[in-house]
């Protein structure tokens, strides 16, 4: 039997880190974007949630030495759930 073992940690905390930047932060950046068109509101929410995603993925990358994955994981679960996002604000009705 191999002693290598499958660390999915790094995963986890990615995928928990854009799943609450998606929740928390997505409604706060639209809010915040109030003033500018519809499209630019959209794609800059999500940016501005993907970059919020990669900030706080790198403490916590660094907290351990099994966790040093943890920045790429977020980065690609919150580019997912944010392009989702986007697409969804995107298609929100415009109030006149």
């Amino acid at each position: 039997m191999s002693g290598h073992a499958l660390n999915l940690d790094p995963l986890l905390y990615g995928a928990g880190i854009a799943l609450l930047v998606l929740v928390v932060a997505t409604p706060l950046a639209w809010r915040a974007l109030r003033g500018t068109a519809h499209p630019v509101r959209a794609a800059m929410s999500s940016l501005a949630c993907l970059g919020a995603a990669g900030l706080i993925a790198l403490p916590v990358s660094s907290l351990a030495p099994r966790l040093e994955g943890t920045a790429l994981a977020t980065l690609v679960f919150s580019a997912v759930l944010q392009g989702a996002a986007a697409i969804i604000l995107f298609l929100l009705p415009r109030r006149a």
